[in-house]
């Protein structure tokens, strides 16, 4: 079971530092739009935005509506989801202590 169970682990935790450091790059992209730092007429920042909404919003999409404030907060509340499952695969891995020593990560 473990032969399959942690590089399945592994590589699920892999994509989840992936798409948090995307996030990242999405929440600077979205902070420098609304100070009109970027224009969305740069063709560069078009398409980087576009590759970066069509990622991000099916999942900021339900928090958005789930959170009652004014303030745009549903990209702190993705982060934060994602690192507590990020939190649960680094407990789940310390029963794998020879195989990628995930556990060694926090």
């Amino acid at each position: 079971m473990d032969i399959i169970l942690a590089p399945l682990l592994h590589v699920i935790y892999i994509a989840l530092d992936c798409y948090i450091m995307g996030l990242f790059a999405y929440g600077i992209l979205y902070l420098l739009r609304a100070l009109d730092v970027l224009k969305k007429q740069q063709p560069i920042v078009f398409k980087i935005e576009t590759a970066l909404f069509a990622l991000y919003d099916p999942a900021l999409a339900p928090i958005r509506k789930a959170l009652p404030f004014k303030v745009d907060l549903s990209i702190v509340a993705l982060y934060l989801v994602l690192y507590f499952i990020r939190g649960v695969i680094i407990k789940i891995s310390a029963y794998f202590p020879l195989y990628f020593g995930l556990s060694n990560l926090r």
